[in-house]
């Protein structure tokens, strides 16, 4: 038996192993990318559905208040009460899924969930609301102002969170960033539970 013999079979063994385990680490990146794919499309869509109906509950309170012609008094209607508390569950549902999407986006998507979303066009909503509850104050300009930015801002979450599901994050997130985060959101939950 020569050299050559002995080095052939061993040389296809060890590319035959090499190649099985190339193959299994290509299906378990794949498996991983499909999972964070689908656990951010849930995430995603919870905090769009939730985003979608406290804005369209803001535009239903203009819409009365534009009916009203931006007079105070239209505060006084138990369907202007009605539509104030219904927005505000809403605005509360943004609170509670953000935290979900913002474990599992991508870092490039992270900063718009945090200061997009949280404090974007919702702190012009909340701005407006109050001064219309406690101040019982109406600025016809700057209702229409922020109804118009309620829709454009609609449009931009849209297109941010469809550009991250299409685009995928193949930066796999180490073990110790998901449990930064989970413990992060943790605290943002227990602080906002106990603030109520």
């Amino acid at each position: 038996m020569s050299w050559l013999d002995l080095v052939a079979p061993i040389g296809a063994a060890v590319a035959a192993l090499l190649g099985v385990r190339y193959g299994a680490r290509l299906t378990e990146s794949r498996e991983a990318i499909g999972w964070s794919r689908d656990q951010r499309l849930k995430a995603y869509a919870d905090v769009l559905d939730a985003v979608d109906r406290c804005y369209a509950a803001f535009a239903l309170i203009e819409s009365s208040l534009q009916l009203a012609n931006y007079q105070a008094s239209a505060m006084k209607s138990s369907q202007m009460r009605t539509l104030l508390d219904e927005w505000g569950q809403w605005d509360q549902k943004i609170d509670e899924a953000l935290p979900r999407a913002e474990l599992v986006a991508s870092q490039s998507v992270q900063p718009y969930l945090s200061v997009g979303i949280r404090h974007g066009t919702r702190t012009r909503h909340r701005v407006l609301l109050m001064q219309l509850d406690h101040l019982g104050s109406v600025d016809r300009r700057e209702w229409k102002s922020v109804g118009r930015l309620t829709l454009e801002d609609m449009d931009r979450i849209r297109e941010t969170l469809r550009t991250d599901l299409t685009r995928g994050d193949t930066a796999p997130r180490s073990l110790e960033t998901s449990i930064v985060r989970a413990r992060r959101s943790g605290r943002i939950i227990k602080s906002r539970i106990a603030s109520r």
